[in-house]
């Protein structure tokens, strides 16, 4: 029977396309290079040239905007180092231990207790004749418990589930088939859903929808039994140290993602308050190094390709 769906889902798929936009923008961007390129230098080499405009500007404005998100998030660790938080509504960061209530979380690919994870496992086929694969998702979901960060000045809740740091997440391929085939078997009467509903609950997972979240898809009958598996998994480690940067709300002593702001609005790094701000603040600088060379390479290219047209 068919059925309306809720104003959760809808916004939940709301949220996804509009997450979408800016790939799109980056998308439309490398091809409006390309074309502009082409267009001036011709043959195989304003082709080749082309695409290393375009790939140059892609790769550098998003690892210029990862790297300023890191950079932001500094800021406001250094702000908060001491323990002592701003207001109500206000961006903070807390460092402390987390802490859930009962038995931890364990994580599906690397057996790590938690308090929160998401992962996803998806399968690269390829379709009728063509040489081109697809990738295909079989599994989806995330779970987090009541979570607790506990600093030397008090304690806090996690309103939300949080996006995690690179050290906190693996993408692999190929060595995970034990795993993923576990969890398959653990998941054998999960539901189905599309991209949109999948996406979109994480999402509303992530703006604190509810303190506690539960949710698998699961199509493993669909797999065509090859190793030919990609895993990804987000950790929020329970028991280990870390740094949880998101806005206070006062009322409930929670961190939460309500705000708005640039990056991830609720976000958790591995560590101490100076272990993140001095292995995160490392990377900053030589990754601002290469995405500006980067940028260097498509403007010079552009330049050139303008001058000759």
């Amino acid at each position: 029977m068919f059925q309306l769906p809720t104003i959760d889902t809808l916004r939940g798929r709301l949220r996804f396309l509009l997450s979408l936009v800016p790939s799109l923008v980056v998308l439309v961007a490398f091809f409006a290079v390309l074309e502009f390129v082409t267009q001036r230098v011709h043959g195989g080499v304003g082709v080749a040239a082309g695409i290393i405009a375009g790939a140059c500007l892609a790769l550098g404005v998003m690892l210029f905007y990862w790297n300023a998100v890191d950079w932001l998030n500094l800021r406001i660790i250094r702000r908060h180092r001491d323990g002592v938080l701003a207001g109500d509504g206000h961006v903070v960061a807390v460092s402390g231990e987390v802490r859930v209530e009962g038995t931890p979380l364990s994580s599906p690919f690397s057996d790590r207790g938690c308090a929160a994870y998401t992962y996803r496992v998806a399968e690269s086929r390829r379709q009728g004749t063509r040489r081109s694969r697809t990738r295909y998702v079989l599994a989806q979901g995330f779970h987090m418990l009541r979570t607790r960060i506990v600093t030397p000045l008090g304690e806090y809740a996690l309103g939300a589930l949080p996006q995690v740091e690179d050290d906190l997440r693996i993408a692999e391929q190929g060595d995970r088939g034990a795993a993923a085939r576990a969890l398959f078997a653990r998941l054998v009467d999960a539901p189905w859903a599309g991209d949109m509903t999948r996406e979109g609950a994480l999402l509303n997972a992530r703006r604190g929808v509810d303190a506690e979240v539960h949710e698998d898809w699961c199509r493993a009958s669909e797999t065509s039994g090859g190793s030919d598996l990609t895993v990804e998994e987000e950790v929020v480690p329970a028991g280990e140290a870390v740094c949880v940067i998101g806005t206070l709300d006062a009322a409930v002593n929670a961190i939460t993602a309500r705000r708005w702001r640039y990056g991830p609005d609720l976000i958790v790094y591995r560590g101490s308050a100076d272990e993140v701000l001095e292995r995160v603040g490392a990377d900053v600088g030589r990754f601002a190094r290469i995405a500006l060379a980067m940028l260097g390479v498509f403007a010079l290219i552009v330049a050139y390709a303008a001058a000759v047209g």
